[in-house]
């Protein structure tokens, strides 16, 4: 996890005394990307590569920069080691503003900025085409598992949750559906975070389930199998549609804590039976908990002593058949 130009990682250790019983967690090794403490230097995205080496992580900074690094191995150390020049590769695709999130497949990388430009890149670095979506960016979501492989990005705009199709070429820039707001919205709102739900899921092995966090303190779950508009969207919409040609949709589920108002910042799927949402808000530390069995009914909790603390990242294990959540903040 990131913390100004620092970056902590955190092994788990098993545990075989009882099936909750909470594991070990010990740090590995602390890595730094920079000489310098300007705020420019600050790492704002992190992502690995989903079931890659843990070692190869894709970082991004306030100051435009995206970059592939080669952690090396700590070997128990628990001083601070530089990351050197041979363990890193640069790439210049977001000018001096701030990449505000990467995400990975086991083929790609994809990026947004705060200005809403979007590039996708293969892993070994080969640049594809960029898109500009002219809105504030905050969040993507890539998939390269199934037939028709595409890119979610998260901006605020009328329609801050829009999918568009990935082609040999590069990302379309029209979307072809929109996960829509709530139809009586009619100003412009955020999508902070966009996650998808686990194989394993209780909604089946599919990549067309697509969680996300919103200003408005919500979770929205779009199941872009749920409707004939979207598969008859999914297999004729091209990458010229128009904007007039998008489908669109509404959220098969919203999930919220009543007793709290804030945005959530972050979000994930996973834990026991692959079941559970957790969401991080923009205040005190709150971290909340739904399990999608039982959707009526959910659980908050926070940090002592009242730190105001936002939530940027939370992650639940899941492998794990017991919910297991890391959580990244900062004051």
């Amino acid at each position: 996890m990131p913390a100004g130009n620092l970056i902590y990682s955190y092994g788990f250790g098993a545990s075989d005394r009882v099936l909750d019983d909470a594991p070990a967690v010990f740090l590995e090794g602390i890595y730094s990307t920079s000489d310098s403490t300007h705020p420019k230097a600050d790492i704002t995205s992190l992502t690995c590569i989903p079931e890659g080496d843990n070692h190869v992580v894709f970082v991004g900074y306030a100051n435009g920069t995206l970059e592939k690094l080669e952690l090396p191995d700590a070997q128990g150390c628990q001083d601070m080691i530089f990351v050197p020049c041979s363990s890193r590769e640069a790439f210049d695709d977001h000018g001096d503003n701030v990449v505000e999130s990467i995400s990975a497949s086991s083929t790609h990388f994809l990026s947004i900025s705060s200005a809403g430009s979007a590039c996708l890149r293969a892993l070994s670095g080969e640049p594809s085409e960029k898109i500009a979506l002219d809105v504030r960016g905050w969040s993507t979501l890539l998939s390269t598992r199934s037939s028709r492989q595409y890119a979610t990005f998260g901006t605020t705009s009328l329609h801050p949750l829009a999918v568009h199709d990935v082609l040999p070429s590069g990302i379309s820039p029209n979307p072809f559906f929109l996960l829509d707001v709530p139809e009586d919205y009619t100003r412009p709102t955020a999508v902070y975070d966009i996650t998808s739900a686990p194989m394993s899921s209780p909604w089946g092995a599919s990549d067309q389930v697509i969680i996300s966090g919103w200003f408005d303190g919500f979770v929205r779950v779009h199941d872009l199998r749920a409707s004939d508009t979207a598969r008859s969207s999914s297999s004729a919409a091209s990458p010229d549609a128009s904007s007039a040609s998008v489908g669109s949709l509404q959220p098969a589920l919203a999930f919220e804590d009543p007793w709290s108002f804030e945005p959530i910042y972050s979000v994930s799927c996973g834990g026991g039976a692959s079941a559970h949402i957790a969401a991080g808000s923009a205040r005190h530390s709150v971290v909340s908990f739904w399990d999608v069995r039982y959707a009526g009914k959910g659980w908050s909790v926070h940090a002592p002593g009242n730190d105001p603390s936002p939530v940027y990242s939370v992650v639940i294990d899941v492998r794990a058949c017991s919910a297991r959540t890391r959580v990244e903040g900062s004051s």
